[in-house]
Formats: C-alpha cells, structure tokens, sequence
C-alpha cells in the first residue's frame, strides 16, 4: 500500500485562493507519488553483446545489409548510438543514419556524409514493383520516443520488462514454433482452431496437427520437467496450459487469462453490437452517438502470403516501403480466421477495440464501478467525472502513454528482432548456407531447426512456401512484385500475412499488447465487474444483455472455407460456457495482441510482457489521478495475473492495496517491479 497523507489545505475554507493553493499541492503530491518509485533496471537476454558483429537475433530492418542478410556493424553501431544517446537541450535530433539500400540513394533512403560502406553492403534492391514506380524506404518509427517524458503515471523508465527468450532456450524455440503454425493456420476458422479438428488445412496443417506438433516441444509438454527457468518464464510457459495444468487445443494461441481461456477464441467484443435483444445485437452494429460502427471488417485476401524467397525477405529487410502493394479481399465480414483477425490489427487504430468496447457495455448499460460517488442508484448522475466522456477520454490518454513507454523498451533496451529476422536464420542453417553464423549459432539454431521438424512444421513450411512462390509466378503478372527468388523454393522463411513484413520498429515490447493491457485495465477499472460492491465474483455477459456468445457463421467446401459465404453473419456458438465481463475484456486484449502474432510480426512473449507492462502504466495513471477527488473514491479490478487490486482516495489519501491469488498482500512496489525481479540465466 501507498500512502499519501494529511494535505494541509483540506483544514481550510474552500476560498478562491485556497483553490489555487490546493491545485499546485496536489500537483506537488503527485510529483512525490512518481518520485516514490525507483527506476527500474530492464534485463536483456545479453545476445546484442553476445553476438555482436553478426546480431542474428536483433532489429536491424532498414539499415545495410550483406547479400545474405547481415548488417553492417557499422550501421548497427551508428544505429545504437542514435537512439540512445541523450538530446542536446533546444537542438533536434538529426538521427543521422545509414537507412535504405547504399547502391543509390533510394527515395526515402539515407547516407549520412560520415558513412563508407565497403563493398560487400552498398547493395540496391533485387525486387521491382510491377507499376514500374520506384521502391522507397521506410522510416524507423519514433525511435526517440523513450527520451519524451510523461506528467501523469509512471516514467517509461520506471516500470521494467522480462528479458525476451535467448537463443538456445526452449522457450523461443516454441514461440517461433508457434508463429509458424499460425501462418500455417491463418485460413482456418477460430472455431475449427479451439476444437484441434482435422477437416480444414488449406496450407498443409490442420489445427489438430498444429496441437499435436507443438505438444512435442519441451515448453509446451506439461509432463516435461525444465529445469532452471526463473520464475517469470515458468509463469509463461504455465499461461499456455489451462486450470489442470493441460496444453489443450482450447488453450493453444489464447491469452494468459482464464478469461482468455474461456469459450470461443474470439470476445464478444470484436463481434457484437448494441440493442435492446439479442437478433439487434447480432447485427454486429454499435451506437456511437448519431453513428454506427460495424464490427465487419475488410480483410486480406486469403491464401496470399508474403516474403518466401531471400529476395522479396532481402528487401523488407532493406526497409522497402511496399504496404500499398498488398492486395485485399473483397467485402466486410465477421472476423473468422487468423488472418483476417491479422487484417484487423494492420490497419487498427490502437485504442480502436478498446473505444468499441466501452460503447457497447455504455449502451447495454453496465454501469460503473460501486465505489464511485456518482452513477446508477445515485442522487448525482456521472457524466463529465466518473461517466462515459471521463472514461473515453482516459482509454485515449493511457495508450499514448503506454505506447511511449514500450517505445522506450523497444528501441532503448532490447532491440529485438521481429520472427521472419528468426526464421531466416534458421532457414540458412537448414538449407546448408549459414554465412557468418558462428559456430555455436549454428548449432543453436540447428537444435532449434531439429525441434521444429519434430513438431511437424517445417515440411509444411518449405511445401507451402513453394506453392506460394509457384502461385505467384502463375498469377498472369497480377503479383504486385517481380525479381522474386524462384531458385530457392524450399525455403523455411515464415510466410507474412503483411507484404511489407513487420513494422520498422523492434518486437519486444509489442505496441498493440502494450495499449491493450493499459486501455483494457481502465476498462475493468471503470466499469463494475463484481456482483457485489463487496465481493469478487464476476459479473456474466448476461448482465448486459449479452449472454448467448457467438461466433461467425463458417461454410466449408472440403479442406478449404468459402470465404464469400464465411463470417457473413453471428450464429450461435458451439462453446455455450458462461462468460464474465472482465472475462471478456481480458480475451479482447489477448486477441487484439496475439492478432499480430498471426501476422508473423511478434512473439508470445511479446504479448505477455507488455499487457503487464501497459497494465503498470494504466494503475499508475489512474493512482495519481485519485489526488484530484475531493471525495471517497474507489475501483477495483482482477490483473492479468490474478492479482485483486483496489485502488482508493479518500480525499487525503491515495492507497493502491493488491492481494495475490493466494489470498496474500503484495507490496505495490514489488508488485510494480515483478518483472524485474527475475535473475536471468547465464
């Protein structure tokens, strides 16, 4: 618990003066309250050090690279330098770094004055766009954001990170297991996912394949015993089982959360809209004021996948700016399948879910949190405090912070990079041509190679692969790009959802889980989600009207889905378990997060971190901003790990009380730094 105690001015009359006086005060407490918490010393899994002039693992898209994928140490150095090194007071930062390809300044490219290549990394482009429009380049997106500072909720630099999975460990070897399979899977329907059937594999793996395979691997075996994982990776290996310790197909590629857990992959709250019964809620139709939004969305074209050569890989990795070649699919839909799912969280504005959530449970009428002093049942009605434009505005106002905050882990810490970075060096080991791997890369990677050829993925894969690089070569020149690697086509590169790949920025923490874990976390802070204003039993779906889940409605044809007849409308689920709110809420943040691992652009682990990681930054805004009520305040909510926590003003006081699941009290220190607090392995 916190405590800040005993304002001076509360003795006093409430004088116009005094006002003033009280304003700067509570300004002044809430400078002590951020002063309160140590900065926190973020580990990293050491491999930037480890593997330093090759960097197999790290962020280097946008800058030079040899012509078998390697950046040149130079860039990378000039690279590191430009983010972390401090701002120089009144000047801007010029970021002078080599970006794009050095055989000709491509447009968008840069060569600083100060930069030489050698040879071997003054390469241009190996695709061409089919318009016949110049390839340009991609700028790095803010990568000096983790020097901007906050006046509300912790410093970016005070709340810390795990360090990601290393090379060799069990753990990243069934991260990058399940990206795999998820590309594999991205046509299967989310309902044909949770039950591991068999029917559907348009790519060559069907989802009960894909449960199998990854139940080989040791992290994701229950029965196997890992000896030497600190307590943070035994948390994440144990949020992929369920409540009997089981990896299940109901389990696999969900959240961390029993919510997440729970009924049909996707929440209610990406699917259904508002109304007074259940045929207008299925109309999948918000009120938004005067307007509607519909939660069908347009979605990539099916079975297209991205990057399965070296040269198109090469390119992306070079910073090509190809986004506008992506080719979609026609008409709006239901979300159905990962890849649509995928499509969503391309183009999404971050607090996009979050907003939409809050309008349906504001018109199904939810109600807020019991210990607010305005709202249902009570002589005042909330509406500018404690009501729908108060709550609004925060779930806008805690995802820029989050969002700035995970740049700083991104860019300034671990620079991790994305899984096609992964899935190529794994593929060079494969396929006999590792380049400057050294020797104990090789075989780290070899053993990963051999894991994922147990668990039945990489024949798929290299076959899929191949099939697309054939389809595109027979698409009658529609393929937006030629110059394609057609030699290589057994390739273990990952199929990307996206044409350009991942985003120009590192993947660990994740944006999209970051923003998800703070929106989500004022959402169960705001809105009542307990029976009782005393109890932690949560309140169902059908307090809101919202009952009866549903899914998309899916029409096969054989082994593959007729998109044109699939997600056209909500049916009844087949998993009928009674759902909660907070249940919910906690799926939508773990969907919303996981999408991106469907698009082959994050980790597990990337998930898991930074929805705890935006989580700490949302409590730490909505803790100080309990200084600015005059008056008993209180919210109380479930994290993701199944902390109890309450957050109180009296107005004197400012607490935040967490319990653990075992029923315990945690220090809200500790709580703020759990993350940190775990030794990693030599």
């Amino acid at each position: 618990m916190d405590d800040f105690r005993d304002y001076e001015y509360l003795a006093r009359p409430a004088a116009t003066g005094d006002r003033h006086l009280k304003s700067c005060e509570i300004r002044e407490t809430a400078a002590l309250i951020a002063a309160s918490r140590a900065p926190q010393a973020t580990p990293t899994n050491g491999e930037e050090t480890r593997h330093a002039e090759v960097w197999p693992l790290s962020f280097t898209k946008g800058l030079p690279h040899d012509s078998d994928g390697f950046v040149d140490p130079k860039a990378f150095h000039a690279f590191v330098t430009a983010i972390t090194e401090p701002d120089r007071p009144g000047l801007p930062h010029a970021f002078d770094v080599p970006l794009g390809p050095q055989a000709g300044l491509a447009p968008g490219g840069n060569t600083p004055y100060s930069y030489k290549p050698r040879p071997e990394y003054a390469l241009g482009w190996r695709c061409a766009r089919r318009d016949g429009a110049p390839l340009t380049v991609r700028a790095w997106e803010s990568p000096r954001a983790g020097h901007v500072y906050d006046l509300q909720g912790a410093d970016a630099s005070d709340i810390a990170m795990d360090a990601a999975p290393a090379l060799g460990s069990e753990e990243l070897t069934a991260e990058m297991a399940e990206v795999y399979a998820l590309a594999l899977l991205r046509d299967v329907p989310f309902s044909e996912i949770s039950a591991g059937g068999t029917a559907l594999a348009p790519a060559g793996l069907s989802a009960h394949a894909a449960f199998t395979g990854l139940g080989r691997l040791a992290f994701l075996n229950a029965r196997t015993v890992l000896d030497g994982l600190t307590p943070r990776q035994a948390d994440r290996r144990a949020a992929r089982f369920d409540q009997t310790g089981a990896f299940t197909p109901q389990t696999m590629f969900r959240g961390s959360t029993p919510g997440a857990q729970t009924g049909p992959y996707l929440s209610q709250f990406l699917l259904v809209g508002t109304g007074t019964c259940p045929q207008e809620t299925r109309e999948g139709l918000i009120s938004y004021g005067a307007n509607t939004i519909d939660q069908r969305v347009a979605s990539l074209a099916p079975g297209v996948d991205h990057m399965v050569d070296f040269n198109s890989w090469f390119d992306v990795q070079m910073g090509a700016d190809i986004k506008d070649l992506q080719t979609a699919d026609a008409g709006r839909r239901f979300i159905t399948t990962p890849r649509q799912l995928a499509s969503y969280v391309r183009v999404d504005q971050l607090y996009q879910a979050y907003l939409n959530a809050a309008l349906v449970l504001l018109v199904q009428g939810a109600g807020f949190d019991s210990g607010f002093p305005e709202g249902t049942g009570k002589s005042r009605a909330a509406f500018a405090t404690f009501g729908g434009p108060h709550m609004l505005a925060l779930i806008s106002e805690v995802s820029s912070r989050a969002l700035k905050a995970v740049r700083r882990q991104k860019f300034n810490i671990h620079r991790r990079g994305r899984p096609e970075r992964l899935a190529a060096m794994v593929d060079k080991v494969a396929s006999g041509a590792p380049g400057k791997l050294t020797t104990a890369m090789r075989a780290q990677l070899r053993t990963m190679y051999l894991n994922l050829d147990k668990a039945g993925l990489m024949a798929p894969v290299a076959a899929h692969n191949a099939a697309q690089l054939a389809t595109h070569a027979a698409r009658d020149g529609s393929y937006p790009l030629t110059g394609l690697g057609h030699e290589a086509a057994l390739s273990h590169l990952l199929p990307m959802a996206f044409i350009e790949g991942s985003p120009m920025h590192p993947s660990y923490g994740a944006g999209h889980a970051t923003v998800a874990g703070a929106c989500v976390t004022v959402l169960k802070a705001f809105f009542e989600m307990f029976t009782t204003p005393d109890g932690w039993t949560e309140r169902l779906m059908d307090s809101v009207g919202l009952g009866c889940s549903v899914e998309p409605n899916v029409v096969a044809d054989g082994a593959k889905v007729d998109f044109d007849r699939s997600g056209t409308k909500l049916v009844d689920a087949t998993d009928q378990t009674r759902l909660t709110i907070q249940g919910e809420l906690d799926k939508l943040a773990a969907n919303i997060a996981i999408g991106r691992d469907m698009a082959g652009v994050h980790f597990y682990t990337d998930y898991y971190e930074s929805l705890r990681l935006g989580e700490r930054m949302a409590v730490t805004i909505l803790q100080e901003q309990m200084l600015t009520y005059p008056e008993p305040v209180s919210m109380r909510f479930v994290s993701y790990d199944g902390d109890r926590v309450l957050i109180e003003g009296t107005g004197h006081a400012v607490s935040v009380t967490i319990f653990g699941k075992n029923g315990r009290p945690v220090d809200y220190a500790a709580w703020l730094s759990r993350a940190a607090q775990a030794p990693v392995p030599a």
